[in-house]
């Protein structure tokens, strides 16, 4: 399955036309993306990865890859039940679940946010660009979303929290028809 989500990604090309009538942030289809995570202390380095993010009616994945493109984790969350499973394949990242776990919580609130009007309790849009698109949203961090293209598809989010920074660039998408 996820060497299907990675084929689909790279045989895709997107010309953006207009903008999507999706109710939500992020409209169902594939994204590929390019995660930083930038610690805050000044002796460690950036570390740099990509990921496949697949949205549909029905379900949501998010694959975790290597610099090397191979796969480190998947995240598969089943929308109607909200059950969510996490399969971690490098050893070393186990320790780190729970944090994925968390990022993935906090992703899935943006992925399943409304476009316009309000967000699920807990959540605080603190800006808005022209459009009433968020760009500026209090979770348990904050998230500074921008970049939005023709279609009004996010093209960056950044999360700040007090160990680091995660940026999450959309480097190309499908939209499901």
């Amino acid at each position: 399955m996820k060497y299907l989500l990675l084929a689909l990604l790279v045989g895709c090309s997107t010309t953006p036309v207009s903008e999507t009538t999706s109710k939500f942030l992020f409209p169902p289809g594939v994204y590929e993306q390019r995660i930083t995570l930038t610690p805050s202390a000044p002796n460690r380095n950036p570390q740099a990865f990509g990921g496949i993010l697949s949205i549909k009616k029905e379900k949501i994945e998010v694959v975790g890859l290597s610099p090397f493109g191979t796969t480190v984790f998947h995240i598969q969350e089943e929308l109607p039940s909200k059950k969510i499973s996490l399969n971690i394949y490098v050893a070393e990242l186990k320790r780190f679940e729970n944090r994925i776990r968390d990022y993935y919580s906090v992703m899935r609130k943006i992925l399943m946010a409304p476009r316009a009007g309000n967000w699920d309790a807990g959540v605080k849009v603190e800006k808005r660009d022209e459009r009433g698109r968020p760009t500026q949203v209090f979770l348990p961090m904050d998230v500074a979303i921008s970049r939005y293209d023709q279609v009004g598809v996010p093209g960056e989010i950044s999360f700040l929290t007090e160990d680091h920074k995660i940026s999450v660039l959309v480097k190309s998408y499908e939209l499901a028809h």
